[in-house]
């Protein structure tokens, strides 16, 4: 892997677009690998690629012999990519590089929510009032006040109930409170470690890059390229989405049973240091044989795609793999409106028939994930046109890019940014938010309130950056574009990387260290432990990429090509 040299993007867009020999893998995202492909339109313009994403970020090429000795060469692959001899950075970017910026730096934000969330109460926004607990709450058979917090072993309440005087009472403060006044959980601010709204970006880049080659052979009037290229994406989507969890979920079977996951056990369920959500840790069992089997029907189950539960397909082998079912769910469904529309006349008609017939009916059945996924073949569709539209005269271009480039867009994009720092616990109490949850309609599902102004807000966020250059550099910068390359590694390896090492620093540190006797010591423990544990997962994650995410892509383009019909 460590010398593997991908095609450039001029390489990749002379390829053919049959089903045997499509052009282009997926690139990663924490929930997704997004599939991406350059189209082959019979035309001279090179004008209509000006929207395509190149070809997917696998390992870049570098510049070596690589060496014989067979430890030298493990040793090379287990550096960070970027640090290895001979690294070339990946060239060109192309006009739609910031999804994948995006992706990453979202990625990077569910890994610190998963991080986060198990010592602090994040859920929760600035100025959060907890209501009074019921008496019933209180009153154990001892007469005593029991533990009514339901997201963690603390009282996440500033009262206590009275059961003599029928009254609640502040409570004095300790350092085991949450504090609903943090400065962090203000909007804006709490995005930086906030999952479930990056779920929802995810979800629209996915719709988009999915939608973008079929859109773009529909407009061209290439039938039969559209309908190959919908096949191959149906014939690959469950290899590349299924696989490397099912490869990433072994891994951790393999640290049960050398007794990383077991010498962590105790440390994993210690309220003293694990003081809000405690994620299930994998457990060991007598033998390999039981251990495997349990896994594997673990697997069976993750695989299992009819729940449509909230968190179908979550599994006690890694608590944040709950959304791939869901993504492959959506995916079906967006292939199958394509296929509906491919027939259907451009512009207003298909608009009406996907955003006001199909969309609105998922939208009136709180199915949040596939509207967004619709969103994002919305946003390509509009993409395609706004491509096709450039060929007019050189005044009218100019004046599209100056709106384009304006600060119209930034506006956008912070309102749904504001949209997408809707708490996900108690928006109904917390300032500037009462209002907004009450005009939340009826019928969407009480438990996922807090998907609804989150949803809304990714898809305003990610339209206005797509027409926004300022924004589109962010996005684009080197770094950010390497946590896109390795953004669905990172969401498959933060989990086992934290219930192993993660759990072993943070032991070592406050136990060592800072100790946790006052709030001030454990939260130096747990930024220290930050330092090292931040780096681990990303590097971890850079390893995985190249030795089981980018393989994956490869090989899903094989079996494909092995099984489908040579034209």
């Amino acid at each position: 892997m460590a010398g593997y040299t991908p095609l450039t993007y001029q390489q990749t867009l002379s390829l053919p677009s049959s089903s045997s020999s499509s052009s282009s893998s997926s690139s990663s995202s924490s929930f997704d690998e997004t599939e991406k492909f350059i189209p082959d339109i019979e035309t001279n313009d090179d004008s209509r690629f000006s929207l395509l994403p190149p070809p997917s970020p696998l390992p870049p090429r570098h510049n070596h012999h690589p060496p014989r000795s067979l430890v030298k060469r493990t040793l090379i692959f287990l550096l960070p990519s970027f640090l290895q001899p001979g690294f070339v950075p990946p060239t060109p970017k192309s006009p739609t590089a910031y999804l994948d910026g995006i992706r990453g730096l979202a990625a990077l934000f569910v890994f610190f929510c998963h991080y986060l969330y198990t010592c602090y109460t994040i859920a929760t926004g600035y100025g959060y009032v907890p209501p009074p607990p019921p008496p019933s709450s209180y009153d154990d058979d001892d007469g005593g006040f029991g533990d009514w917090s339901d997201s963690g072993p603390y009282n996440e309440s500033s009262y206590y109930y009275n059961t003599t005087t029928a009254t609640a009472t502040a409570l004095p403060a300790n350092p085991y409170q949450p504090n609903h006044h943090h400065w962090l959980k203000l909007p804006f601010l709490r995005l930086f470690y906030s999952g479930p709204p990056m779920v929802a970006v995810f979800f629209v880049i996915s719709g988009y890059a999915l939608s973008l080659k079929p859109l773009t052979l529909l407009a061209a009037q290439n039938k039969s390229g559209f309908s190959s290229t919908i096949s191959s994406l149906i014939f690959r989507r469950g290899i590349r989405l299924f696989l490397p969890p099912v490869l990433s979920t072994l891994l951790i079977v393999l640290l049960v049973r050398m007794g990383l996951y077991t010498a962590l056990d105790e440390f994993a369920h210690d309220e003293r240091y694990i003081r809000n959500v405690q994620e299930t840790h994998y457990r060991a069992l007598n033998t390999t044989a039981e251990q495997v089997l349990d896994w594997g029907g673990k697997v069976a189950g993750f695989v299992h795609v009819w729940d449509w539960g909230g968190f179908g397909g979550l599994t006690g082998l890694d608590v944040h793999l709950w959304t791939i079912p869901v993504e492959f769910r959506a995916s079906m469904i967006l292939f199958l409106v394509m296929v509906g529309v491919g027939g259907v006349r451009g512009g207003w008609v298909r608009w009406v028939v996907v955003g006001g017939g199909v969309g609105g009916y998922c939208f009136g059945s709180g199915r949040w994930e596939v509207v967004l996924f619709l969103v994002g073949m919305g946003l390509a569709d509009m993409d395609v046109h706004r491509d096709n539209k450039k060929q007019g005269g050189g005044e009218r271009r100019r004046r599209r890019r100056r709106r384009e480039e304006g600060w119209g867009w930034v506006g956008v994009s912070l309102v749904g940014l504001f949209f997408m720092s809707q708490p996900d616990q108690g928006s109904e109490s917390t300032p500037g938010w009462v209002t907004l949850t009450e005009m939340i309609p009826g019928w969407w599902v009480e438990e996922e309130r807090y998907r609804y102004y989150q949803s809304i807000g990714a898809a305003l966020f990610v339209l206005a950056v797509g027409r926004c250059k300022g924004w589109q550099g962010v996005f684009t910068w080197g770094p950010v574009q390497y946590l896109g390359r390795i953004s669905y590694a990172m969401y498959l390896m933060h989990g086992p990387v934290l219930h192993t090492f993660g759990y072993a620093v943070e032991r070592f540190v406050w136990t060592r260290i800072t100790g946790v006797e006052t709030e001030g010591m454990y939260n130096l423990g747990f930024g220290l432990a930050a330092v090292v544990i931040v780096p681990v997962v990303i590097w971890v994650s850079d390893v995985f990429w190249r030795g089981v995410d980018a393989p994956v892509v490869r090989f899903a383009r094989w079996v494909e090509g092995v099984c489908s019909v040579k034209e």
